[in-house]
């Protein structure tokens, strides 16, 4: 890939614009297509090239009833109650076809839509933007763009409309009073493989860092079924970081551990920037 972004750089420094015999529409597609190029394919060698160093997560035993209980734990007027919540998604279960991501996103959306009834209050709101652009970012001489498939934020209350109106705008980088106000997750939808998925979200969770100039972000990869919790921490001013990967939890028959991913999540978006953690070491 490398090779041929660089062949098609010299052609284009040895081609003249003012050559009026070029077709018009074809400095313009290699513009796009070099831009193509040079965005690096995501996988775990990756981290090599970045120098991110790959740690275990390892959930605490002794603190699952701990977990579970803030999991279960329900709020006066809430939109989208426990039983509710189990109700819906033993309905996708059984009526959405599960023959491509689909089903995934749906299963997604139902989680974190009982995450914003539950930690829905006066002093904040956890609002959810599918399909959220990071912009294209320099990491260790390679660049990196790509969509979070649910980026998901709590902040107070007056943020709430930019953010669900305006979302980009909103948190762009130089916004600096609207994105240091807002904590945000990020959620990558993977239908299959979600242990091997985690690369790409990592990545993409060292680019918002390093666009926002942040030092932790904490994220998951999910098919709404598998559920892989992240945490990553930069390192100083350079690209280097590590990330910390916990082992995947599945939602289990009868949605055994609901109780226990419901308490994570809720976690994770409350301590979205805290590298510490409460529930894992």
């Amino acid at each position: 890939m490398s090779r041929l972004f660089l062949a098609l750089a010299a052609f284009q420094e040895n081609l003249n614009e003012t050559d009026e015999d070029l077709p018009p529409e074809l400095l313009p597609s290699m513009k796009k297509l070099a831009e193509k190029l040079e965005v690096v394919p995501v996988d775990t060698g990756i981290f090599n090239q970045l120098s991110i160093r790959l740690k275990p997560l390892v959930l605490l035993a002794e603190k699952r009833g701990e977990i579970e209980t803030l999991g279960l734990a329900e709020i006066e007027g809430n939109w989208l109650s426990i039983d509710a919540t189990r109700q819906l998604l033993h309905l996708i279960r059984n009526c959405v076809s599960k023959v491509n991501e689909a089903v995934s996103h749906i299963l997604i959306n139902m989680f974190l839509l009982h995450l914003a009834s539950v930690m829905h209050n006066e002093g904040a709101e956890v609002n959810i933007i599918p399909e959220f652009p990071i912009s294209k970012t320099t990491l260790g001489g390679h660049s990196f763009a790509g969509i979070v498939n649910f980026l998901v934020t709590q902040a107070q209350p007056e943020y709430t409309d930019l953010l669900l109106n305006t979302p980009v705008a909103a948190l762009a980088s130089h916004n600096t009073n609207v994105a240091e106000s807002v904590m945000c997750n990020i959620f990558e939808a993977k239908w299959d493989h979600v242990n091997v998925a985690y690369p790409q979200a990592v990545v993409v969770a060292a680019s918002y860092c390093k666009e926002h100039k942040l030092s932790v972000m904490r994220g998951c990869i999910t098919s709404g079924e598998q559920w892989v919790f992240f945490v990553y921490n930069k390192a100083g001013a350079s690209d280097q970081g590590e990330v910390v990967l916990a082992k995947q939890i599945v939602l289990g028959p009868n949605l055994k551990e609901l109780p226990l991913l419901l308490g994570l999540l809720c976690d994770w978006v409350e301590n979205a920037r805290d590298y510490e953690q409460k529930f894992f070491k």
